[in-house]
């Protein structure tokens, strides 16, 4: 999967969590899931939805900021779970062999792998993907 596509997938499971910061509101939040799913359903063999999907990455200033926090982050990872684990740092000192990194867990969807979602609260429920309609599953790697 491309870099493009992967942030495209990572900005569908983030979309639900810009609503709730007021970074975008629930019609353009719908718009850009219908696009993103529209524009990724093609599979990675799509390549030529690849301008489409930078339009998209460009279309609103809360997703141009969005994008550019997960590429700033050396793991890739959407400002929202980044933030998780800035939090957690904290004045916690981990065990010895404890591996740092993210602390929430992250989901995608087992069909095309077109939508990426990470649970920030265990009381979060995994939603499906908007495209097939099928729960995301847990990534162990």
């Amino acid at each position: 999967m491309s870099e493009l596509r992967y942030l495209a997938a990572l900005l569908r499971g983030s979309l639900p969590h810009l609503v709730d910061e007021g970074e975008l509101d629930e019609g353009e939040a719908q718009r850009l899931e219908s696009e993103l799913g529209r524009l990724l359903a093609g599979g990675p063999a799509a390549e030529s939805a690849d301008a489409d999907l930078q339009k998209v990455l460009r279309s609103s200033p809360a997703v141009v900021d969005w994008v550019a926090a997960v590429l700033a982050h050396p793991d890739g990872v959407p400002p929202e779970a980044a933030e998780l684990a800035e939090d957690k740092a904290g004045p916690y000192e981990g065990l010895a062999g404890d591996a740092p990194g993210v602390g929430a867990q992250r989901y995608t969807c087992p069909v095309a792998g077109d939508v990426h979602w990470f649970r920030l609260r265990l009381s979060a429920t995994v939603p499906n993907c908007g495209t097939h309609h099928v729960p995301l599953e847990l990534v162990t790697t």
